[in-house]
Parts: C-alpha cells; sequence; structure tokens
C-alpha cells in the first residue's frame, strides 16, 4: 500500500521536501501530512493551489517509519492523515492525528487506520 505525500517539486524524486502545519491553539506544535491516496493528496493541493510548487511523492509501509522518524528529527510533533483544506476544524476535515513522540508506534497505528479503511 503506497501512502501519497505532498512534496515540493526540486527534480530530485529522492528527497521528500514536505510541508509542515502549525497545530494547536499555540501553533507552538507542527505536524506532517500524509494522504491515504493520490486522490486525496491531489484535491489537497489543488484546493490549495499549490499545482505548480507541488507534487505527489509516494513511499511504501517499509518507509513510513523511517520518514516518521526524519520527520520528528527535524522538530515536527505531528502526522495527520487525509487534510482537506476546504474544512476548518479537524472534526469537519475527517482527518486523523497523531503525535509522534515514538514514530514507529504512530506508524502502527497509521497502518492500521489505512487498512481499516482498505477493507
Amino acid at each position: 500500500m503506497a501512502i501519497s505525500i505532498i512534496t515540493r517539486r526540486t527534480g530530485d524524486p529522492k528527497l521528500i521536501d514536505t510541508p509542515v502545519f502549525h497545530v494547536g491553539q499555540s501553533h507552538e506544535e507542527s505536524a506532517v501530512a500524509i494522504f491515504s491516496s493520490e486522490d486525496a493528496a491531489t484535491r489537497y493541493i489543488d484546493q490549495a493551489e499549490w499545482r505548480e510548487e507541488q507534487t505527489i511523492a509516494k513511499i511504501d509501509e517499509s518507509q513510513l517509519v523511517d520518514w516518521l522518524s526524519k520527520a520528528k528529527q527535524h522538530s515536527v510533533t505531528h502526522v495527520a492523515l487525509d487534510l482537506n483544506r476546504q474544512s476548518t476544524t479537524q472534526s469537519e476535515q475527517g482527518a486523523m492525528v497523531w503525535k509522534l513522540d515514538e514514530p514507529g508506534t504512530a506508524a502502527i497505528s497509521i497502518l492500521e487506520e489505512l487498512h481499516r479503511r482498505s477493507v
């Protein structure tokens, strides 16, 4: 199962330079977004009008822990699944959010959710 990630168009397909979003009331925490499908990621890019600057990268299940660990090393505190830019609250978005205290645990929870959605 591939996981879609929004990334800056850099010309280097191995470099995933993804947007980081401020979260929480104080905006002191940050999140990266992942998407359960390429369609969901494309919808977000279109809604944000980022088509010129951003594209979609895919990682597989085996790469998720490493990718989340790298995000945590860059002070990212959360990961959100399937953000919807047109909704203003998390409950409206239907997005699920995990803390990145332990990237391996977050990855397991994300993969469980993705598998649950696919059945």
